[in-house]
């Protein structure tokens, strides 16, 4: 049975067939529309990447292709993912193919969205995708921006040959539904506290992941994570959020840095 990342309706949406994603491919077929898109490839039995673009799908794909098949490692922009596809298809990663779906919506419903479509792809093979939440082949330096004008390569030498070249990050999360539990999504959540400079000060410093909760509403308004979780919350404690009628409590997991970015 094929891979449910792999179904034309993942996440309830109408995905289009699985198409060429290759140096001379027209993408003639993708559509103008907004929405997201997703790379697989031959010789990778996973999603390889996941993206979305509230403007042109066929112009965000044409512009990670064109990186993809340069010549040498593209920059980071205008598509960030194109160094890794450009670095998997010099590795041997097989050819590309493409799908894409269309979804008219504001920025936030968006970007949740794609959360979404990530944790279900994530779920099922147990991992992240090749190429999304910053992850990079580890015997491969990436290139920066344009701007900054730094084409990344291979290091020399290598890193000792392993069966894993990137950050995969930690297992799924078990899903608990319950966003003010201490267990919520199995970890282990420090009882909340007040979200004041004097209380967060007291913190010892580390990277995790942090929710805010509202007492008005007794929901949690926030997730964040971070590689010190101290400094952002701090933040958090002088913004206008914290001016809100409501007093506002936070509760936090120090994880590695590693696993923090990985949603």
């Amino acid at each position: 049975m094929e891979q449910q990342y792999f179904q034309l309706n993942l996440g309830g949406l109408s995905w289009s067939d699985w198409t060429a994603f290759t140096k001379t491919a027209t993408l003639k077929s993708v559509t103008s529309r907004p929405g997201f898109y997703r790379i697989r490839a031959e010789k990778c039995n996973e999603l390889v990447y996941i993206g979305q673009t509230g403007r042109n799908l066929r112009e965000r794909l044409k512009q990670l292709q064109k990186g993809t098949f340069a010549e040498s490692m593209p920059f980071n922009d205008p598509h960030t993912a194109a160094p890794n596809l450009w670095v998997w298809r010099n590795e041997g990663i097989g050819e590309y193919e493409c799908s894409v779906a269309v979804l008219e919506c504001d920025y936030q419903t968006r970007q949740v969205v794609e959360d979404y479509i990530l944790w279900l792809s994530r779920s099922e093979a147990g991992r992240s995708t090749l190429c999304n939440h910053g992850n990079f082949h580890s015997n491969y330096v990436k290139s920066s921006s344009q701007k900054q004008g730094r084409i990344g390569g291979k290091i020399n030498p290598p890193y000792p040959q392993t069966e894993q070249f990137c950050s995969y990050g930690t297992k799924p999360l078990t899903f608990k539904q319950d966003a003010l539990s201490l267990d919520w999504m199995n970890l282990d959540w420090c009882i909340p506290e007040q979200l004041l400079p004097g209380v967060v000060k007291k913190m010892e410093k580390g990277s995790g992941v942090y929710k805010i909760i509202s007492t008005g509403t007794n929901q949690v308004i926030y997730i964040g994570e971070s590689g010190e979780i101290k400094n952002r919350l701090m933040a958090h404690s002088r913004s206008p959020l914290a001016d809100s009628e409501a007093e506002l409590l936070f509760s936090y997991v120090y994880l590695s840095q590693e696993t923090t970015s990985v949603r």
